[in-house]
């Protein structure tokens, strides 16, 4: 069998889906992966999957080029014909479906990660916006008979109610999956006095809750919390919502926090913390930051908004807070930094959460069966009849 992903950067295969593609690879698939050009494509190569450039375009100052970008996917589909093709995130499933569609390629996978800033209240321009990606949705699921794996109830819900899929061909599949061996649970690091770490890591977006971070830590000084809050993540300059570095630099100069930018070595970043903090305003899918620190045995707080709250439980694994409340998040930070016993319970609880329910395994075993689903379809299901879908509600 050859599998095609459509993911747009490489970077983001790479931490999201290299893991469903070395299965696929062991088990003797073919896999070829199409992502914007990018200096991570060696890695992707070196995996022995077979990468083909596609840069796609954004912003209005591009919508020339999108016709472009959509005759070169449908000449790799045309010349590939591969027997799935599986698509990551609004770019790749609409430019996917549509050249699917004219390459005559039935088996399609939809991968919506989450609704992203579009679906962050915002006012009329945004509503444009929000409308806009929910037509490119609608039109692409209404090509062929594709599954639309989400990665949280409350998005497949705002999608069925909106009438912009099927039920029947949804799937809930909570996150990409961590690999629990890389990410292991490791004792906080002796500090010889020195305050614990708080980690934020995501990309540097307003709309992941970097100013939030900021503004706890800020509160946390003037009550004389000592700590020191690290901040993890790449800018984003083609992202409207990207912090400018000079932004970052000041906060760094005033002694709020310290940016590390792009890490590579994510497990020993969370071995050098106490605490992961990411009050998100983002529709997330279910953040792999997130993941990523339970396993690492790691207490969360993070924002009361669909994705996160399926990683953290309220009071078992960490805590969950509104969005843009940095006194409500300063509060439960000062609980943790203050009792390190609170934090080892809570660390214990994220990591058998993560072995139970987001581990890499677990999730591309449930992967794959849609891919047998599509590949060797049964008897449809009666018109009416809704897809079994997993509860946004988690133990």
């Amino acid at each position: 069998m050859k599998v095609l992903f459509l993911v747009t950067d490489d970077w983001y295969f790479l931490s999201h889906r290299v893991g469903l593609a070395r299965a696929l690879r062991d088990r003797g698939d073919e896999v070829v992966v199409v992502t914007a050009p990018g200096n991570r494509v060696p890695e992707i190569e070196a995996e022995g999957f077979r990468h083909l450039p596609l840069a796609f375009r954004r912003g209005k100052a591009d919508q020339p080029l999108n016709m472009l970008v959509l005759r070169r996917l449908t000449r790799i589909y045309r010349a590939e014909r591969p027997d799935l093709c599986h698509h990551v995130s609004f770019l790749p499933i609409f430019y996917g479906a549509l050249a699917a569609r004219r390459a005559g390629i039935e088996a399609v996978i939809h991968a919506v990660t989450g609704l992203g800033h579009a679906f962050v209240d915002g006012g009329a321009p945004r509503r444009v916006l929000r409308w806009a990606v929910e037509r490119a949705y609608r039109a692409a699921f209404r090509r062929g008979n594709p599954i639309v794996l989400f990665q949280n109830g409350d998005d497949r819900a705002h999608f069925v109610s909106a009438g912009l899929t099927d039920p029947r061909s949804c799937r809930v599949i909570l996150g990409s999956g961590v690999p629990i061996d890389r990410f292991r649970p490791v004792p906080e690091p002796s500090r010889s006095g020195a305050p614990p770490v708080m980690l934020h890591p995501s990309r540097m977006l307003w709309t992941k809750g970097v100013g939030d971070s900021i503004e706890a830590s800020r509160l946390l000084f003037e009550r004389d919390v000592d700590h020191k809050l690290v901040l993890a993540g790449r800018t984003h300059a083609s992202n409207p919502r990207s912090i400018p570095d000079s932004t970052l630099d000041a906060w760094q100069r005033d002694g709020l926090c310290s940016w590390l930018g792009h890490t590579d070595d994510m497990p020993a970043l969370f071995a050098s913390s106490a605490i992961v903090t990411l009050p998100s305003v983002y529709r997330e899918g279910v953040p792999m930051a997130l993941l990523e620190a339970a396993a690492s045995a790691r207490p969360i707080v993070t924002t009361d908004v669909p994705g996160c709250r399926e990683v953290v439980v309220d009071g078992v694994n960490g805590f969950l807070v509104p969005v843009h409340r940095p006194d409500l998040l300063a509060d439960r930070l000062a609980l943790l930094i203050a009792d390190p016993d609170l934090r080892a319970r809570m660390g214990r609880a994220g990591r058998e959460r993560a072995e139970r329910l987001f581990s890499q395994e677990h999730v591309v075993e449930q992967t794959l069966a849609c891919y047998a689903e599509l590949l060797e379809p049964a008897a449809p299901l009666p018109a009416g009849t809704d897809a079994p879908a997993q509860s946004k509600s988690l133990p």
